[in-house]
């Protein structure tokens, strides 16, 4: 018997660990191949491209924080990424060039 099983809350807590991990690692390849594509789609101009991405990198900017709480392992890291995130939105919506890059075409 293990040392780290049946705690205090009844269950076994190396399984608890074990769907924490495959569930983030989940979490983050299906937000991984949402970037990929947007990257992707991004160069087509599509006025839908632009509000997706803002709303994944704003979200992604809200999930941080909730990273943020739950453990001080990626303090480091976490507000870099953040900057990043808000800094690709500004340029998303804020330059007269990516305006107008992004106008509806015929």
């Amino acid at each position: 018997m293990s040392l780290v099983t049946s705690g205090s809350y009844g269950f076994d807590s190396c399984a608890a660990c074990s769907v924490a991990v495959i569930s983030g690692a989940v979490f983050h390849g299906i937000l991984l191949a949402l970037c990929a594509l947007l990257i992707w789609k991004l160069t087509t101009a599509r006025p839908w491209t632009r509000r997706l991405t803002t709303v994944s990198q704003l979200l992604s900017v809200v999930f941080s924080v909730v990273s943020w709480s739950s453990s001080p392992m990626f303090h480091a890291v976490i507000p870099i990424i953040g900057a990043a995130q808000i800094v690709t939105v500004a340029l998303l919506w804020f330059p007269r060039t990516a305006r107008d890059f992004f106008v509806a075409r015929p």
